[in-house]
């Protein structure tokens, strides 16, 4: 029988549908207050580097979902395993929407190269979503 959806890709499902959940809860709550990113920019960076070093390494997104602290990370490429040789993290992280948004320069085995955008929201379990648009 034919699936139409993968189990990785019912997971990425998952966390983006969490998400989104949690950004209408959040705009629904008291008063318009602005929302604001949770840790810093560095602290965004930190859990950044620690998943994009697991994917170099050749572990799984899936692995650092069971970890101790978690990372949940919504990446197609990471989940269709390409292998990723390179990555360099941009300077400036930015506040947007309740996470930092974060540009990422990757490498990957056959030297092809694109540059991304990562939503990373710390703490335990931490975020990292992908998005291959600049704004």
């Amino acid at each position: 029988m034919n699936r139409l959806i993968t189990g990785k890709q019912f997971q990425q499902l998952q966390v983006v549908s969490f998400y989104c959940l949690s950004l209408i809860a959040v705009g629904c709550s008291s008063g318009g207050s602005e929302i604001h990113a949770e840790g810093s920019s560095t602290d965004a960076k930190t859990v950044l580097t620690k998943a994009l070093d697991a994917w170099k390494s050749g572990a799984t997104a899936e692995s650092l979902g069971k970890a101790e602290p978690r990372i949940v990370v919504a990446d197609e490429d990471w989940t269709a395993g390409k292998k990723l040789t390179q990555f360099t993290i941009g300077e400036e992280g930015a506040e947007n929407g309740g996470h930092w948004r974060i540009p990422v320069k990757l490498t990957f085995e056959k030297k092809n190269s694109t540059e991304v955008h990562y939503a990373v929201t710390p703490g335990n379990p931490a975020s990292i979503i992908r998005s291959d648009f600049s704004d």
